[in-house]
C-alpha cells in the first residue's frame, strides 16, 4: 500500500509534461510578441514622413551641385518667406548662354530666356576685367541652374526685341525655400540691376541684393568703375525705355493720361504701377489702363 507522500509524488510527476507545455507555449508566444515588436519599430524607423513644404506644389525640390561649379561656387541665400507671386511655368534650362541669358525646355520646345531686372557683363567685353567677370557669371550660372528644374514667372512682357522670353527663374533649395536666381546673380557681384518698366515686381529685392554686393565689394564692386549695364533688352514694347537704377534715369516716355509717368506698354494694372512706387495716379485722358475703377479722376488710390 503507496504512503500518501508515494501517491503525492507520483501525482506530481503525472502533472509535470502539461506545466511543462504551458510554460512552452508561453516562452513562444512572448517571442513572437517581441519579435514582431521589434519588426514594426525597424519598419516604422525606416519610413521618412515628409511633411509638405508651405509652398505651391511646383514637384520636386532640386538638391546637390553643379558638377560644373566653379571653385568657390556660391551657397544659395533663400528666405522662406519669399516665393513667387504670379504663376509659374515648369521648365528645364537646357543650356546656359551668358550670365543673364538662358535656354529653357518647355514641354519639349527651346526657348531663349533673359531674366528680368538684371544685367550682367557681356562675354564678349574688350576689358580684360569685365570679361573675366563675365565669364564667370556666366559660370556661376551654370552652377545655380543648367540641367535644373526651374518655375517661370512672367509678368507684363512676354518677351524681348530679340524674341527671348522675359521671365523671373525660381529654383527650390533643398529646404523648399524658392530661390530668385537674378537676385542671386546681383548678390554675388555678377549682375546690376537694370529694369524695364513695367517689369519691376523684384526691384525691392533686386535693390537690396545689389547693396548688400556694394558693401561687400564682391564682383563688379570689386571694380575701379563697375560698368554701366547695356540696354540690350527692353521690353517687346518699343516705346519702353530701361530704367537703370543703379545710375538713376526715367522713362523717356510717358503715357499722357496718367501722372506720375506711366510707361507706355501694351498693358499695365495697378500692381504694376504701385511696384514702381507710382500709385496713385492722376487720371487725366483716356483711361487705357483701366485704373480708375471708381471714375473720379484718380486711379489705383487702394490697395484693393
Amino acid at each position: 500500500m503507496a504512503t500518501r507522500v508515494e501517491r503525492a509524488a507520483r501525482s506530481t510527476v503525472r502533472r509535470r509534461p502539461d506545466l511543462t507545455l504551458t510554460r512552452l507555449a508561453i516562452v513562444v508566444l512572448a517571442a513572437l510578441l517581441a519579435f514582431s515588436a521589434v519588426s514594426n519599430f525597424v519598419s516604422s524607423s525606416s519610413t521618412v514622413v515628409r511633411s509638405p513644404a508651405a509652398t505651391m506644389d511646383l514637384g520636386s525640390p532640386l538638391v546637390g551641385e553643379s558638377p560644373d561649379a566653379p571653385a568657390g561656387s556660391p551657397s544659395i541665400a533663400t528666405d522662406p518667406t519669399f516665393r513667387p507671386v504670379g504663376a509659374t511655368q515648369f521648365a528645364t534650362v537646357s543650356s546656359i548662354v551668358d550670365g543673364d541669358t538662358i535656354k529653357v525646355d518647355i514641354d519639349g520646345t527651346e526657348s531663349s530666356l533673359r531674366y528680368i531686372g538684371m544685367d550682367a557683363p557681356e562675354p564678349d567685353a574688350t576689358d580684360p576685367d569685365i570679361k573675366r567677370l563675365a565669364d564667370q557669371a556666366a559660370a556661376t550660372n551654370a552652377a545655380l541652374v543648367e540641367g535644373r528644374e526651374v518655375y517661370l514667372e512672367r509678368e507684363v512682357s512676354d518677351t524681348d526685341r530679340f524674341g527671348r522670353l522675359l521671365r523671373n527663374v525660381w529654383l527650390v533649395d533643398d529646404g523648399g525655400s524658392y530661390v530668385l536666381i537674378s537676385v542671386e546673380l546681383v548678390r554675388l557681384g555678377y549682375a546690376q540691376l537694370s529694369t524695364f518698366p513695367p517689369d519691376v515686381r523684384y526691384v525691392a529685392e533686386l535693390t537690396e541684393a545689389q547693396q548688400l554686393a556694394q558693401d561687400d565689394g564682391v564682383g563688379l564692386w570689386g571694380l575701379a568703375s563697375p560698368p554701366a549695364p547695356v540696354p540690350e533688352s527692353p521690353a517687346a514694347a518699343p516705346q519702353s525705355t530701361p530704367q537703370n537704377l543703379v545710375g538713376g534715369g526715367a522713362a523717356e516716355k510717358c503715357h499722357p493720361s496718367y501722372d506720375p509717368c506711366l510707361p507706355i506698354v501694351s498693358d499695365l494694372d495697378c500692381a504694376e504701377v504701385r511696384a514702381m512706387d507710382a500709385a496713385p495716379v492722376t487720371v487725366k485722358g483716356p483711361d487705357d489702363y483701366m485704373l480708375d475703377a471708381e471714375e473720379d479722376g484718380l486711379g489705383c488710390e487702394s490697395d484693393e
